[in-house]
């Protein structure tokens, strides 16, 4: 009997799918799925699909034609069996990218989709195979420059005030946000010794 799509997507015959990815090169063991579950990537379906289980994680429902976000992996896998267009191009890309740099630049927090910085590496590929990248390394320079300004200023801003909400953050992020608490409680530390008037 031929299984549905559906039914393997949602009885995991897609497992070997996702034992590695070949543009991370590594492999995808649930901690992996779980790091990755912030960082989101827009996609075009082009096949609908109603709701799933897909990996211990729900996915759709998905109409044909509309254009939805998706965990990366979670994208990966569906544009494997035809039902999203996997990668965008790097004009969506970049579009996506800029659209993600002013909301965080407009919130006083980190978003809690997670670091856009992500997202370089697809538009970079992206304009690669698309013959357009020598053009526009300036722009992914600038784009990038101002992606790490952006997060930079707010993680200093979290290890400062000693915000203990880490879910926004990346494995590189939250070493850097330990590194700065431990230096910010030094001083602070240091300065009450200083101002310390007891005999």
């Amino acid at each position: 009997m031929k299984i549905s799509l559906i039914h393997q997507l949602s009885l995991g015959a897609v497992k070997n799918d996702i034992k590695s990815s070949p543009k991370e090169g590594h492999m995808m063991t649930p901690s992996v799925v779980a790091s990755m579950g912030t960082f989101r990537v827009r996609v075009k379906v082009k096949r609908s699909l109603p709701r799933i289980d897909l990996v211990a994680t729900e996915v759709g429902p998905l109409e044909s034609g509309s254009t939805v976000e998706l965990e990366r992996w979670q994208a990966e896998v569906l544009a494997r069996h035809g039902v999203v267009e996997w990668p965008l191009d790097s004009r969506s890309l970049l579009t996506e990218a800029y659209s993600r740099r002013d909301l965080e630049q407009e919130s006083r927090a980190l978003r809690p989709e997670g670091n856009p910085i992500w997202i370089i590496p697809d538009i970079v590929e992206a304009m690669r195979r698309e013959g357009v990248l020598e053009q526009k390394v300036e722009a992914i320079r600038s784009l990038l420059e101002d992606l790490v300004s952006i997060r930079l200023n707010k993680i200093i801003r979290m290890a400062r005030l000693g915000q203990n909400d880490l879910r926004p953050l990346g494995d590189e992020e939250r070493w850097l946000y330990s590194s700065l608490l431990g230096i910010f409680e030094k001083w602070r530390e240091d300065t009450e010794s200083l101002l310390d008037l007891e005999e």
